[in-house]
């Protein structure tokens, strides 16, 4: 008889499958880690969009600057004068030349302006327009004579820049304990000056290159509609860059000059007036790459005054002495 048709025969019985082992705990950690790594980024991602911007540090800091200017008004009155009040916007580029007050009045003076002046910088490292929004309503309650802009913050949105970096220190905080302080106000006042190390082409990475030369974004939209409608007010408005070092100049496209800028920012045509400064500033005045040594910002503001000087004292013959009038 076969074997095979045998219904009594088992023969031989095949081995038991093995019960599936679990996974190793280095597995389940590894997992639980991808897991946390993917809810941080989704999170970051989440803080990089959704972060109020401006802050609210911001708002302290720029009534600060404005209080210290209202002071210089209240100071100049007081000795029986009518100051001309000039506010200056910008990046830490115009604040290195422009933060230090009574040697900006100095410049005015031997540039010919004949009325005192009172000024006051509000610059802010990788700022973009928006986060100036909260000063733009105290400035128009004050009325200044005179407003100055980077043209940088009407070519470029440096919105997204700035949630990325608000991004990266929300983790620093969750990850490390650090304090998450989305910009410390110590932007109002802060000088930078960096040296020269490294090179020049180093430096302008680290920066994200030159601004756009074509201006998007709502950053500069909102920019474009504030200037015009302070001009429109009677504001005189003026778009003055602050000159990098020579060296960073080479890598950069020039900045379009005068009528070329106000017709790339869409604002030909309009009351706003530009300073311009064509052959640039030379290095030795620089005290790094970007910035100019505020010890030797009068390269800077002596040509700035030398030409707005005679539109500074139009000011004060149309108003009879105050040119606030």
């Amino acid at each position: 008889m076969n074997a095979a048709s045998d219904p009594g025969f088992v023969g031989d019985v095949p081995p038991r499958r093995r019960s599936a082992q679990p996974a190793p705990l280095r597995v389940w950690l590894r997992a639980l880690a991808l897991v946390m790594l993917l809810w941080i980024a989704a999170s970051a991602l989440f803080v990089y969009w959704r972060t109020p911007m401006p802050t609210t540090v911001d708002s302290g800091s720029f009534a600060e600057r404005l209080s210290a200017l209202d002071g210089q008004v209240s100071r100049i009155e007081a000795q029986g004068q009518r100051p001309i009040t000039m506010i200056l916007l910008g990046s830490s580029r115009m604040r290195n030349v422009a933060l230090d007050s009574t040697a900006m009045a100095a410049a005015a003076r031997r540039a010919g302006v004949t009325l005192p002046l009172a000024s006051t910088v509000i610059g802010v490292n990788w700022g973009g327009f928006e986060r100036l929004a909260p000063i733009v309503p105290m400035i128009e309650r004050r009325h200044p004579d005179v407003l100055v802009v980077m043209p940088d913050l009407l070519l470029e949105d440096f919105t997204p820049r700035i949630r990325l970096q608000m991004g990266v220190r929300w983790l620093q905080s969750l990850l490390w304990g650090k304090p998450y302080v989305p910009f410390a106000a110590s932007d109002a006042t802060l000088l930078v000056c960096s040296g020269f190390g490294g090179s020049a082409a180093q430096r302008d990475a680290e920066n994200g290159g030159f601004v756009a030369p074509a201006p998007k974004g709502t950053g500069p939209r909102q920019a474009r509609a504030f200037v015009e409608r302070m001009a429109n007010e009677g504001t005189l408005v003026y778009l003055a860059d602050v000159p990098v070092s020579p060296e960073l100049a080479a890598l950069r496209s020039p900045l379009p000059q005068n009528d070329s800028l106000l017709t790339t920012l869409g604002l030909q045509g309009t009351r706003v007036g530009t300073v311009s400064f064509p052959s640039g500033i030379g290095r030795a005045a620089h005290c790094d790459y970007a910035h100019i040594d505020p010890a030797k910002a009068d390269a800077w503001r002596e040509p700035f005054f030398r030409q707005i000087a005679p539109k500074l004292n139009g000011l004060a013959r149309r108003s009879g002495g105050d040119p606030r009038h």
